[in-house]
C-alpha cells in the first residue's frame, strides 16, 4: 500500500512512489509465518492467505519467482491474532 505522501503528490517520481512498497520473498514469508511456501501457495489458492505477485515466469509461462506485499502479510498476521 502506498503512503498518503506518495498518493497525494502528483509530482512524485516513480522511485519516491515505490519507496513505500515493500515486498517479501517466499523465504521471508516462510520465516515470518512459520509455514512452508507450498502450504502458503495452497492457502492462497483457497483464499486463506494473500495471493503472491508473480514477478518472473519461465519460458513455458510458469511462475518462477513470487513475492508478497509486506502490508498484506502483516494484515493477515494481525487478523489471525485478533481471532484469538
Amino acid at each position: 500500500m502506498l503512503s498518503e505522501r506518495a498518493i497525494n503528490n502528483p509530482h512524485a517520481t516513480i522511485a519516491e512512489t515505490l519507496a513505500d512498497v515493500q515486498l517479501m520473498s517466499s523465504r521471508e514469508v516462510e520465516r515470518a509465518i512459520g509455514l512452508k511456501a507450498l502450504t502458503l501457495f495452497d492457502m492462497a489458492g483457497r483464499g486463506e492467505f494473500p495471493r503472491p505477485i508473480v514477478v518472473l515466469r519461465d519460458k513455458a509461462g510458469r511462475p518462477r519467482k513470487r513475492v508478497w506485499r509486506a502490508t498484506e502479510v502483516r494484515e493477515w498476521i494481525e487478523a489471525r491474532a485478533n481471532e484469538r
